[in-house]
């Protein structure tokens, strides 16, 4: 897509900056994908990878051995991400970082099946996306 492109749709901006910033939320496109669009309401299946700011990775949808599940643009997952994957298209790759008030906001999260390290309070996490389906659920 062209810098001339129509920069009035959301996903249009977003193709042609590349980066994006919504408050609390950095969204950088590593892989344009171009299946579905991931859009509000929709339920989307993730892998993610989820590092805090120093680079230690605390999540691995990849090794846990399930994508996540979740609406795009809902409340029940983390609201950053949730936030972080709309208007991003099946096959896609993102690099989503969350300010801490969209992430666990001033709660620690221990360690367990899905955490590999302990998650302080007030962190923020990055995450790497990819988007495997979206769908009408």
């Amino acid at each position: 897509m062209s810098a001339n492109a129509d920069c009035n749709s959301y996903t249009s901006w977003q193709h042609v900056m590349g980066k994006r910033s919504i408050s609390g939320l950095k969204v950088e496109e590593l892989i344009l994908g171009t299946g579905p669009e991931a859009l509000k309401g929709k339920t989307v299946t993730v892998q993610a990878v989820g590092t805090l700011n120093k680079g230690e990775m605390f999540l691995s949808t990849y090794a846990y051995g399930t994508p996540w599940k979740f609406k795009a643009g809902g409340h029940k997952a983390y609201a950053g991400l949730a936030k972080g994957v709309l208007g991003m298209r099946v096959g896609g790759k993102r690099r989503i970082r969350i300010s801490p008030h969209l992430g666990f906001r001033d709660q620690s999260m221990p360690a367990n099946e899905l955490f590999k390290i302990p998650v302080p309070a007030n962190s923020v996490l990055i995450f790497e996306i990819d988007l495997l389906s979206v769908e009408d659920l």
